[in-house]
């Protein structure tokens, strides 16, 4: 079974949007939820890549304290200039 059809049998977590492969259903995710999630677009090495890159960002943000938890209350961290 192919990550979206998983996805697609998932109910989406709470206050994220479900996948969509559909550009403008995506455009107002994005709008609405600051993100989109779209199955399938990265895979194998490119996938694997990311996800240590995005963890990597992660473990480095926790390092510097920049970290910030959802359970304290706090929103989720943003771009700077938002």
């Amino acid at each position: 079974m192919s990550i979206a059809e998983q996805a697609k049998r998932r109910m989406p977590a709470q206050g994220l949007p479900a996948p969509t492969r559909q550009q403008e259903q995506g455009l107002r995710d994005i709008r609405e939820h600051g993100l989109a999630i779209v199955p399938d677009v990265l895979t194998g090495d490119a996938l694997k890549r990311t996800r240590e890159a995005l963890y990597r960002a992660a473990g480095e943000d926790r390092a510097r304290g920049r970290e910030k938890s959802r359970r304290a209350g706090r929103r989720p961290c943003r771009h700077p200039d938002q």
